[in-house]
């Protein structure tokens, strides 16, 4: 198995973010602050964060606008390398020897800006370096036939994304999603969907154990 995730991250006013998006049924998303100013720093921790949520034994296929991130990835396989920045080569040395502790093969090709994905990892990103003022907690978005869970922390976000193309025939993928809802009741907020569909969302989760607040 490979897991695809296009990363990015950005340094704009504000702080800095980190963004993740691993698209697939049921879609993944991530986004995060850093303490930094340094932009590479910013796309390393993209990759870092990648890597976390990637299975062990699987492939992990990296895309990045970043045109300076693949080769940096790469040069630790060759000889006689010389780096400009040690904190560069600590860093990526660390997320290649995790993977590799992991027995994951890591991979990072280059994808332009304009790539949709591309671009849902880059606003991800920018989203991110605000989220110590964001709220914490778990929330659920039905928007028209699209639902997202989110869990926040003061630092980070992590999200889960199913299209439900109006009812909930991909009910394994949804039953998945719900099951990581805490037991506690979580809100939920519902956008241009059919009444019936956030009825039986509602009542799925009940049947899991799980409420969705209305």
């Amino acid at each position: 198995m490979t897991v695809v995730a296009h990363t990015d991250g950005a340094v704009v006013p504000g702080g800095a973010g980190w963004g993740v998006i691993m698209p697939g049924q049921p879609e993944r998303r991530f986004s995060g602050m850093l303490d930094t100013g340094d932009v590479m720093v910013a796309e390393l921790w993209a990759v870092k964060m990648a890597l976390r949520h990637t299975p062990n034994g699987a492939g992990l296929e990296i895309h990045t606008d970043s045109q300076s991130l693949p080769g940096l990835l790469g040069r630790h396989d060759q000889a006689g390398a010389t780096w400009n920045r040690q904190d560069l080569r600590d860093l990526t040395g660390k997320i290649l020897k995790r993977a590799q502790q992991r027995g994951i093969a890591l991979t990072c090709l280059w994808a332009p800006r304009a790539d949709p994905m591309q671009q849902v990892a880059h606003d991800l990103a920018v989203a991110g370096r605000v989220r110590g003022k964001g709220e914490e907690g778990w929330s659920v978005q039905l928007a028209g036939s699209t639902l997202e869970v989110w869990q926040a922390t003061r630092r980070a976000r992590n999200g889960w994304v199913v299209v439900l193309e109006g009812s909930l025939a991909n009910e394994a993928t949804v039953r998945a999603v719900l099951a990581e809802l805490p037991e506690t009741p979580v809100p939920l907020f519902v956008q241009e969907s059919p009444p019936a569909l956030a009825s039986a969302l509602q009542a799925l989760a009940t049947e899991l154990g799980r409420t969705l607040a209305t």
